[in-house]
């Protein structure tokens, strides 16, 4: 119960940690500068959804890829075998409905000189259908051919940089029993975790409590460990979950755009608002 009170008094005084009065900035408060971890906004497991033994590997440990560059291919010969079976089974289909179609017309000319019985006309139209039918399905299975071959291949889903892979070219990958081959790291935008300790928050209830609204308008600077600033600004997008029972602390996540790529997971940085709430 006092976890969840302290979670929602973080949730709902966020600008009172920041600010010990709305016309007091964040360089003025006794909190001073916040410290903080570079995290990825977002990341992606690299695995396979199907069975197979790892061809070849397209990347390493760091380097910088891009939404479609290939990482990682299976054996997959016998999924390129099945895809041209099926080709061929559909060329087979085709080539019956050409000649149904055929014997449809010739039967059909020879109804109006009384030559066929209109039985024969029946059974050929049937006939035909049963062609369309069949080149429809081996459609399909080509189609259902191309995708199994597809699930050969592992494309970047985003930009981002790569973790070094955790499989080897020859090893089997198995999907009930295999982790990630490798995890991409979202790297533009990205978050700064910012640690803040709840009790000043609850010290501070007293002096009023601002909205998420208006702590979202709120510009951050970051600064590095040797003191150098960095060139963007950013913003609060979310409030950590969880509130740490040995420290009292909870944490912000501030989000800045990172174009260039300089800051990387894990990099130890200090966040400080800019601007006071108006």
């Amino acid at each position: 119960m006092l976890k969840q009170l302290l979670s929602h008094t973080l949730h709902l005084s966020i600008a009172v940690l920041i600010f010990s009065h709305p016309n007091t900035t964040l360089a003025q408060s006794p909190i001073g500068a916040m410290p903080g971890v570079v995290e990825p906004a977002r990341q992606w497991d690299v695995a396979f959804p199907i069975n197979g033994h790892i061809k070849a590997i397209h990347f390493n440990e760091g380097m910088l890829i891009f939404a479609g560059d290939l990482l990682v291919e299976l054996n997959d010969r016998e999924a390129s075998a099945k895809l041209e079976m099926a080709k061929i089974n559909l060329h087979l289909a085709e080539a019956q409905y050409e000649e149904s179609l055929s014997d449809l017309e010739r039967y059909e000319t020879l109804l109006e000189r009384d030559a066929v019985p209109i039985s024969t006309v029946n059974d050929t139209k049937l006939t035909a259908r049963v062609a369309a039918l069949q080149v429809e399905s081996n459609l399909l299975n080509v189609r259902a051919a191309e995708v199994r071959l597809s699930l050969h291949q592992l494309t970047a889903p985003s930009d981002g940089v790569i973790s070094a892979p955790q499989m080897y070219e020859g090893s089997n990958f198995i999907v009930s029993e295999s982790h990630s081959i490798a995890r991409i790291s979202q790297l533009d935008p990205i978050n700064i975790r910012a640690r803040i300790p709840v009790a000043k928050v609850l010290a501070r209830i007293r002096d009023g409590v601002f909205s998420m609204d208006e702590a979202r308008e709120l510009d951050f600077e970051l600064r590095f460990t040797g003191g150098d600033a960095y060139e963007h600004t950013g913003t609060l997008t979310a409030l950590g979950f969880e509130i740490n029972a040995e420290t009292g602390e909870g944490s912000v996540l501030i989000s800045f755009p990172n174009p260039s790529r300089m800051l990387r997971p894990g990099t130890q940085v200090t966040v400080e608002a800019i601007n006071p709430l108006e």
